[in-house]
Order: structure tokens, then sequence, then C-alpha cells
């Protein structure tokens, strides 16, 4: 079970990192870089995707859970919602680059 959690954990810092290189060479670069500004939100789209919905091209991902209680009710949240943070921030950074690239293509 630690490995599981250790191995979402990680694919959920790679696609943050991923979103976040992106957005900032998209800001610092403009549209120099436009194949590895893609390929990074491509790939951060990707991951956040497979951890929201639990499916892979190799399965499904196991449910991971958290849960509380205290006797008179019970807190339960999947894991799998919090890539739901770098899935908004690469679409977002995805339509970024799109409208820039849409913007020069026509000036």
């Amino acid at each position: 079970m630690t490995t599981t959690i250790g191995i979402m954990g990680l694919a959920w810092l790679i696609s943050i990192a991923c979103s976040a290189c992106a957005i900032l060479l998209l800001v610092i670069r403009r549209s120099q870089l436009w194949g590895v500004i893609i390929t990074t939100e491509a790939v951060a789209i990707i991951i956040g995707f497979m951890g929201f919905t639990g499916w892979t091209p190799l399965g499904h991902l196991p449910d991971v859970a958290y849960s509380w209680s205290n006797g008179s009710f019970m807190i339960s949240m999947r894991l799998g919602s919090l890539y739901l943070v770098p899935l908004i921030l690469a679409a977002i950074g995805m339509l970024m680059a799109i409208i820039r690239k849409a913007k020069a293509a026509a000036a």
C-alpha cells in the first residue's frame, strides 16, 4: 500500500512540475520553445487524467482513499481527486500556449 501511495505521489509531483515548468517557459520565453511547452503540458494532462479517473492503458489504478471517523460520523476522501489540480493547471497552460501561438501567427 505504501508503494502505491508513493508511486501516485510521484506521478502527482511530476504532473505539477510539468505544468508549472511549461507555464513558466511560456511566460519567460514566449513561444520560442513551442514544442517543449506543448509536450510538457500534454504529459501533465495525461497524468492528471489517468490519476483522476483511475484508468490507464495497462488497467485501473488501485483506489486509494483516506478515511477519518470519530464514532458518530466518518469523513472519506478518494486521493484521485487530488489530480484535479495538475489537470486544471495543465489545461490552463495549454490554453494559454494555444492562444499565444494563434496571436503570434496572426501578427
